[in-house]
């Protein structure tokens, strides 16, 4: 259910491949020593050790440019942007054809922090001096900062972290919280595939510490995207069930039962295909069924569907929501309002202010959508914003990402939308 973050031993590899591609600078005998004790620190997850270690090498030998280049690689890996420019300059103005490669990477250090105006001066000045590979990222990244530097930053928007009754070390993601603003669900992952549901209860005074949902719907590793009926009696998930699915991810619902949530029944095959279906978000009044699909047909990689239930009970036809919500990028984790008219979502295909950003549209009489509306920075950064769930105030809400101040990889945050983003009380 969850995108992998880079691992400690992908960092490692960086470092290596920029320790054998570059040459050595500086002759002292002591400073490579002492990068070479880091690299052997970084290969055994010694982190810390191995940061040590290179600033001591710097300060062995202020011009060893390697040991310049694995620090600032490691602050890069470990979102230490702020620190990762420091390295930087101070070690570019030594060189600065030595850096050529790492200048991408500097500007995309920039546009982190939200100064999108740095890095495309840092881009339009370096250009001509990339190489060609580099060049097509380069042009990536300045499409981006043209888009963020002519955006409004709206100062009602607000983004803190959810804290430690919901956030650990480990990734937290795919908030989901009741029509009656009561109950908070999310995902936790445990390990490499390990995926379970936690739920908080929400007060005046803050959430209360998150526990695992009892009886056995936590039994299956691989599952996520809990989405809770208004009247709290049915669970929609998604889940790699092969007893009972058409494919590899489907959409399942359990009932709640005086004993404990029923088994899994799946949703059946106008939603379910032999293709990845996921990210389910149930309509307020339980008639619509939101979610994502890979399924061919679309309009890109994943696309956005809806189903509605029949007069027999049943899920029908599942509908695509179409080009103007859809792209021939990948629109994810819907999340249909307590209004039943304002729909959340993510995307990579629409212009935003880095990889994948969250969006709004909202229903027209006619049915139709309007056109998605970036929900704006700071709650859409240069990083994966992934997924997202409104409170039924339609003021406030909660996403998952990767921020300096995280707990650990994946946290939720609390945020508060901007008036032109906000749902209907």
């Amino acid at each position: 259910m969850l995108r992998k973050l880079a691992s400690p031993f992908v960092l490692l590899m960086c470092i290596l491949c920029f320790n054998e591609s570059l040459h050595a600078q500086g002759n002292t005998n002591a400073a490579n020593k002492l990068y070479q004790k880091a690299m052997a620190a970084f290969e055994n997850y010694h982190f810390e050790d191995g940061v040590q270690l290179l600033h001591t090498s710097i300060e062995k030998d202020s011009n060893y440019l390697d040991s310049y280049i694995a620090l600032f690689q490691y602050y890069i890996d470990h979102k230490k942007n702020r620190e990762a420019i420091q390295v930087f300059e101070k070690s570019f103005i030594k060189d600065p054809s030595y850096f050529t490669n790492l200048n991408v990477k500097y500007a995309t250090a920039y546009a982190s922090i939200g100064n999108y105006s740095k890095a495309l001066s840092i881009l339009k000045s370096q250009y001509e001096n990339l190489p060609g590979n580099l060049k097509s990222k380069a042009d990536e990244l300045m499409s981006i900062c043209d888009f963020a530097i002519q955006q409004t930053i709206d100062p009602n928007i607000q983004v803190m972290n959810a804290g430690d009754s919901i956030n650990t070390a480990a990734p937290e993601y795919f908030p989901a919280v009741t029509v009656q603003d009561s109950l908070f669900l999310f995902m936790r992952r445990d390990g490499v595939t390990r995926e379970d549901f936690y739920f908080s209860t929400i007060t005046p005074a803050g959430f209360s510490n998150a526990i695992p949902l009892m009886d056995s719907i936590n039994n299956t590793d691989k599952k996520g995207a809990p989405s809770l009926s208004s009247d709290l009696k049915t669970l929609f998930f998604a889940a790699e069930l092969q007893e009972y699915g058409f494919g590899r991810y489907d959409i399942y619902a359990v009932l709640k039962t005086p004993t404990g949530w029923s088994e899994p029944m799946n949703v059946g095959p106008n939603v379910n295909t032999t293709y990845w279906e996921s990210a389910p978000s149930i309509s307020p009044d339980g008639q619509a069924l939101y979610f994502c699909s890979n399924k061919p047909g679309g309009y890109g990689g994943i696309d956005i569907y809806v189903s509605y239930l029949d007069e027999e009970g049943s899920w029908g036809e599942a509908i695509n929501l179409g080009p103007n919500i859809n792209t021939k990028g990948d629109e994810q984790t819907p999340f249909i309002h307590a209004d039943n008219h304002s729909l959340y979502f993510s995307s990579n295909g629409w212009h935003g202010f880095g990889n994948a950003d969250l969006f709004v549209v909202r229903k027209k009489i006619d049915g139709s959508w309007t056109k998605p509306m970036n929900l704006g920075y700071p709650i859409n950064s240069y990083d994966n914003e992934g997924s997202v769930a409104i409170s039924s105030n339609g003021t406030e809400g909660y996403i998952a990402s990767d921020r300096p101040d995280s707990r650990g990889g994946l946290d939720i945050y609390k945020i508060k939308l901007a008036e032109n983003t906000k749902a209907n009380k």
